[in-house]
């Protein structure tokens, strides 16, 4: 449960210096992990159910 939670904060870091440099970028980038995680999430939770 906590490897999941850094995992989190690792990519809202990187997700947040790509937009430092480039905000466009970085808001895929954010988009993209945070859908990775949403999906990790839910098939992790099917598979315990």
């Amino acid at each position: 449960m906590s490897n999941i939670t850094f995992v989190k904060i690792l990519l809202l870091i990187v997700s947040g210096l790509i937009f430092i440099f480039d905000a466009k970028a970085g808001f895929i980038s954010l988009v993209v992990m945070q859908g990775t995680i949403l999906l990790l999430e839910y098939r992790k939770r099917k598979w315990k159910a």
